[in-house]
């Protein structure tokens, strides 16, 4: 039933004290626009303190959200009936970071480490995750963190984002600051975490395919029309 997984996960370890993943836990990896980084990593390399950390407390913010769309979406176990996904209340840690192993310079990008098992609310039982259901949800929870990230980043900080030529609509980098024109030459790279590596699930695939999918599109009809 519509709402029965819209509860408030657990905390699958604390950062804060210590606590790490366990070796199972799966990663749903977000990251950020490269033009968002760009211009965090601009902030800190000319001392703009007051604008890194406006930039930095808002994008560490998402990461809550963002757990919400999980468990409300992808809140399942397959410990029901014949195997059946039945309602959980999933466990997890988000960790907002800014900085991958293989790039020098900021990558803003989130871990969301999820646990392989969680308890179902309708018989406090523990079972595996619904693993297909989590998949999806980290489908949907990318396209809501990004939307989110383009929205408060406009209302707040006044970025102006559009798409960047031969890009679809949703497909946006910021031009005000001008940064975009920076992007090509950057690669986003991949953070394994503090953790040592998890299994990651990079929550953004399905986008972008489709993403690419368009452009290719775009500059096929381009060139018939020049052609």
């Amino acid at each position: 039933m519509y709402g029965d997984t819209h509860v408030d996960p657990a905390p699958l370890f604390d950062p804060e004290h210590d606590g790490h993943p366990p070796t199972d836990a799966l990663d749903l990896y977000f990251h950020a626009p490269i033009s968002l980084s760009l211009l965090g990593d601009a902030y800190a390399a000319h001392g703009m303190e007051r604008e890194l950390g406006q930039l930095l407390t808002l994008y560490a913010g998402l990461a809550a959200t963002t757990v919400t769309d999980v468990q409300r979406q992808g809140g399942y176990v397959t410990g029901g009936h014949h195997g059946r996904t039945i309602p959980a209340r999933l466990e997890i840690t988000a960790l907002a970071e800014n900085a991958v192993p293989s790039e020098p310079t900021m990558r803003l990008h989130t871990h969301v480490y999820v646990g392989r098992t969680a308890i179902a609310l309708e018989t406090g039982e523990r079972h595996p995750v619904a693993l297909a259901k989590l998949r999806e949800a980290a489908n949907f929870g990318w396209t809501g963190y990004l939307t989110r990230l383009v929205n408060d980043t406009t209302d707040v900080l006044g970025f102006i984002w559009a798409p960047l030529p031969g890009h679809t609509s949703g497909d946006e980098e910021i031009v005000d600051p001008p940064l975009a024109e920076h992007v090509a030459g950057h690669a986003f790279g991949v953070c394994p975490g503090d953790y040592g590596p998890r299994e990651q699930i990079m929550t953004d695939a399905r986008w972008r395919a489709g993403v690419t999918e368009s452009a290719r599109v775009i500059a096929a009809e381009r060139a018939r029309r020049t052609g």
